[in-house]
């Protein structure tokens, strides 16, 4: 079976989904446009009750368009330190428009006919691309919807300020939509790719396990429980209306982090308490961040290999995802240290101060752990069944053609002596 013919099976794939991330983000942009609702904002609280008379839906325009505009006045400084609050007042304009564009190129080209050895690379960059950028949309549907959970979790018996309204919960949908177009790309590759190299398709198997536990710590531990401070009761600073024991999701750990780089007045006991437990969660996220971009990247490159005489060197060029040890060890260290240091955060000098505080306790959260050591098991298969073999194959290759060389020139020297 030639490329050409093993491109068609995924092309309907393709097709189908792309044009649906098609129709979504154009449909998005006209839903914002027209207003759609964002958020629900509780007005007029009534501190008897601790509820609020009633929630008024709100466009972006007015309940999040004056916030992010203060935020881009910022400096430079200040703006890094407001990233993860950001986020929740953002617009989605620029996500739908960038999959808009990516989505609409990808179809076009799967729909021209051309061979498959050249299409398959663009459509894979293309496809890559709208999926990127669901990672982003998704992202921030998590830390919006991380937000509002923790809203949910930590106050009590009090309402929430504000509940989430239908554009939130359709960005996210748009979002997952791209994820699972990503992942139909990457399967069409791998099945593009079988008929010419076993080893890249090792090297696509192992870049997407790698990519899924970047992504599982992106996208998805942000909103599972990292820790939970229980209250004490019978300390003469508790207040029962107030007070409440707290779950501490990763998101809270995030907006800690970037307080602590935009003030500086933080004492000095404090600061180092936050940079060893928020500080290393949004070091090892960044870590995992990094490690998303190299194997997207890896993916593309083994895209490459399917181009006649020349894909070869790109295969030779994804090996260097074996350089991604560094990144998960170190991920790995950092995230025992986090680990170590939560229950620091409850004391004299912690954010939970102990006068009403009892404890931190470790909650369901142990994702990133989990992930670092799966990254671990899966580097060594990538290097038992792809780099090995492949390092053994160049050295072969290296010794047949000195070997073939040495006879070149061992016959040139016979000719000449004649």
């Amino acid at each position: 079976m030639n490329p050409i013919d093993t491109g068609i099976k995924g092309r309907n794939s393709i097709i189908v989904l792309s044009s649906i991330v098609l129709l979504l983000s154009i449909s998005g942009l006209i839903m914002d446009a027209s207003g759609v609702p964002w958020v629900a904002s509780g007005e007029d609280y009534n501190s008897e009750s601790q509820k609020y008379d009633y929630y008024n839906s709100e466009s972006w325009d007015e309940c999040c368009k004056e916030d992010y505009e203060e935020y881009l006045q910022y400096s430079d400084s200040v703006q890094d330190s407001t990233d993860t609050v950001s986020l929740f007042n953002s617009p989605l304009t620029s996500y739908f428009v960038l999959i808009l564009i990516f989505s609409v190129v990808c179809l076009t080209v799967t729909l021209i006919p051309f061979n498959t050895s050249f299409k398959l690379p663009i459509v894979t960059l293309l496809g890559l691309s709208t999926a990127t950028a669901g990672i982003f949309l998704t992202r921030k549907f998590i830390i919006t919807f991380g937000f509002y959970f923790d809203a949910l979790s930590n106050l009590g018996d009090r309402e929430p300020p504000f509940h989430l309204d239908v554009m939130v919960y359709y960005g996210g949908l748009i979002g997952l939509t791209c994820l699972i177009f990503g992942a139909v790309i990457i399967t069409v590759l791998k099945n593009n790719i079988m008929v010419n190299s076993l080893n890249s398709v090792i090297i696509i198997n192992r870049a997407r396990v790698f990519l899924g536990l970047a992504l599982f710590v992106f996208l998805f531990s942000p909103l599972v429980p990292i820790s939970y401070v229980t209250i004490d009761t019978n300390s003469e600073f508790y207040n029962e209306k107030t007070d409440n024991a707290e779950i501490v999701l990763p998101v809270r750990l995030l907006m800690y982090d970037d307080l602590l780089d935009g003030d500086n007045s933080i004492d000095p006991e404090t600061k180092d308490i936050v940079e060893n437990t928020a500080g290393n969660y949004a070091l090892v996220e960044d870590l995992f961040f990094t490690l998303m971009w190299i194997n997207l990247s890896i993916i593309m490159l083994i895209s490459l290999s399917v181009i006649p005489k020349v894909g070869f060197i790109f295969e030779g060029i994804a090996q260097i995802n074996i350089l991604s040890i560094p990144l998960i060890i170190i991920a790995l260290i950092f995230t025992i240290l986090m680990y170590v240091n939560l229950p620091d955060m409850v004391g004299v000098n912690g954010i939970y101060s102990d006068g009403v505080y009892y404890g931190m306790y470790f909650h369901a959260n142990w994702i990133m752990l989990l992930c670092c050591i799966v990254g671990i098991v899966n580097w060594i298969i990538l290097l038992i069944k792809s780099h090995i073999p492949w390092w053994k194959t160049l050295n072969s290759v290296m010794v047949t053609s000195g070997t073939n060389h040495e006879k070149h020139n061992t016959i040139w020297e016979r000719k000449e002596r004649y």
